[in-house]
């Protein structure tokens, strides 16, 4: 008896303790996830595809530096949050395809259940649950300042929809009524009761039949009517379709949105948009006035604002294109710009074009909206206190962890306030670049500094090409060197230089900072394969001579940050 009641009181003991201490940590817990803005690092943690341990300078022949890695099956990853990347089926007008538009498609085996892989080698953890991202951003809607003279356009591609609209729709989309928005792709449609509308559509049977352009478009009906996935196409040019979809949606958009909306604002599915500071940026125009803004680009001598940033026009601009398309007859209008871009490309410099043919010219909305994502978003002195209105090449997760960082914000600062590009490299960045990481770009090239045997036979005709007696003694040591640590020392010796990247017979040095990303064999293929250096390469051997490591000099990266810490947006009014 006496035994058993020891017995009983012992676990009686065991079990207020095990309550006491499930009290401090759900406690904790709670401390944390109210944590300040300002301490994202328990949220986001970067890591890069092998395993983790750092690399010691006896490996190396550096300076002891960490680099975290994580193991490809993601055993290690355990309680570690994000940074993202876009995904590599981006046919949603982008224009820009350079060579840090290289993705990678991880292997099914490299897949784990918590991570799954975003289309450039990175690890991203899975977006919150669809109803907490939903309820807080209906929280944090509810508080924010009218909007409804503001109609969003999103373009697509029925083969991408359903990877790219659930997290606008758990997002965004709760601060917009739905007669505000209108989805446009290469397939009609109904998702979660918004309607899906053919872009294409209307476009003359004189050009769509027969045309390669719409070979995507023909699979696409068949798919439907064969109930088939339409992510399982071939053949088809989702590109070349894609031009044809600009002009005719725009004037959709007039024919569908309520007469009291102010401003126009078209985005693509892999665009993200803070609704905070496009708030607050719009208010700094004239919506009376007639405006077309974006971030400009020039091809055939025609400035056009880039599609996949996202552009603005007013009502009167917009208004004044549509009455010339009336005065012209529809039919004759539409078909003539049809004909042009049947031989043309860039839907979105067609747009350009008939506006200009009105005379409603361009106007410059960088740095506000533009076209980079957050791995070569410019990190410069004049950016930095600049908020940012759009991120280009973003997919579902990065969208949600965006919208998370401006709900913490607007959380603490109300909807008067814009974060600017400094709160984002604070948020996403500063805590994961390191003085070194391998298999890594980050895309600096203001100095590109070449051997001449190493060099390839276009870039010895370039303007800016360095010639080695240029060079200053840190610098030829560097591109002579059989590892990063001459690089390092270049930059040092050159004050401006904010970052790195090394590989041999190379060393560039950049001015600005950028995250960057992950750079193995698959991205170097892709960026020199009609090299005849790489066709002739001996790939058992010299793999490694084309694979970037990358680093910052962090001592100048934190004076920087201190020196914008003060700075705010001045908001003035455009005249």
């Amino acid at each position: 008896m006496l035994a058993s009641a020891a017995s009983l009181g012992s676990t009686h003991a065991r079990l207020r303790l095990a309550l006491i201490l499930t009290v401090v940590l759900v406690a904790f817990v709670s401390i944390l996830s109210r944590s300040a803005f300002t301490s994202p690092q328990i949220k986001h943690i970067w890591k890069t595809a092998s395993s983790f341990r750092a690399k010691t300078s006896h490996e190396t022949g550096h300076k002891a530096a960490t680099h975290l890695e994580v193991d490809v099956n993601g055993k290690h990853s355990s309680h570690h949050s994000t940074l993202l990347s876009s995904t590599e089926d981006d046919y949603d007008g982008d224009e820009d395809f350079s060579y840090y538009d290289s993705p990678i498609k991880a292997s099914e085996e490299d897949q784990s259940e918590e991570y799954g892989y975003d289309g450039r080698g990175y690890l991203s953890q899975q977006p919150a649950a669809p109803q907490s991202l939903a309820s807080d951003a209906t929280d944090i809607c509810a508080s924010a300042p009218d909007s409804s003279n503001i109609f969003i356009s999103m373009k697509t591609g029925a083969s991408v929809l359903h990877a790219k609209l659930p997290a606008h729709l758990l997002t965004l989309w709760n601060c917009i009524h739905k007669d505000q928005i209108m989805i446009f792709s290469d397939l009609e449609d109904t998702y979660a009761g918004h309607k899906v509308h053919d872009a294409v559509a209307n476009v003359s049977s004189v050009f769509k039949d027969g045309n390669d352009d719409f070979e995507q478009y023909r699979q696409l009906q068949m798919a439907r009517e064969q109930r088939t996935d339409p992510n399982n196409l071939r053949g088809g040019r989702a590109w070349e379709l894609d031009k044809w979809k600009f002009l005719p949606l725009t004037f959709s958009v007039w024919e569908h949105a309520p007469a009291h909306i102010e401003w126009f604002v078209f985005i693509e599915a892999d665009t993200s948009v803070s609704w905070l500071n496009l708030l607050l940026w719009l208010k700094t125009w004239d919506p009376k006035k007639e405006l077309y803004i974006g971030a400009p680009r020039v091809v055939n001598d025609v400035g056009f604002a880039h599609g996949g940033s996202g552009y603005v026009m007013s009502r009167p601009a917009l208004a004044k294109l549509a009455a010339f398309r009336e005065e012209e007859d529809p039919e004759v209008y539409d078909y003539r710009w049809e004909n042009f871009t049947n031989t043309n490309g860039f839907g979105d410099a067609i747009v350009a074009r008939a506006l200009k043919e009105v005379g409603v010219k361009l106007e410059n909305g960088d740095p506000f909206v533009q076209s980079e994502p957050l791995q070569t978003i410019e990190l410069t002195e004049g950016k930095l206190c600049n908020p940012v209105v759009t991120l280009h090449h973003v997919d579902g997760v990065l969208i949600s962890d965006l919208w998370q960082m401006q709900s913490d914000w607007v959380k603490k600062y109300g909807w008067h306030e814009p974060y600017l590009r400094k709160h984002i490299f604070d948020y996403f960045i500063a805590d994961v670049i390191v003085d070194t990481r391998y298999e890594w770009t980050n895309f600096a090239d203001r100095r590109r500094l070449i051997a001449n045997e190493s060099a390839f036979e276009d870039e010895l005709r370039r303007d800016d090409f360095i010639l080695k007696e240029k060079m200053n003694e840190a610098e030829q040591a560097a591109i002579v060197s059989q590892d990063s640590w001459d690089c390092v020392e270049a930059c040092e010796k050159w004050e401006e230089c904010m970052q790195w990247q090394w590989r041999p017979g190379r060393c560039y040095l950049g001015s600005d900072i950028r995250l960057g990303q992950m750079y193995v064999e698959r991205d170097a293929e892709k960026d020199h394969k009609d090299r005849k250096e790489w066709k002739e390469r001996d790939k058992a051997k010299d793999t490694e001579k084309w694979i970037w490591t990358s680093g910052w000099h962090r001592e100048r990266v934190e004076k920087l940050r201190l020196k914008v810490d003060t700075c705010a947006w001045d908001p003035k009014p455009h005249t």
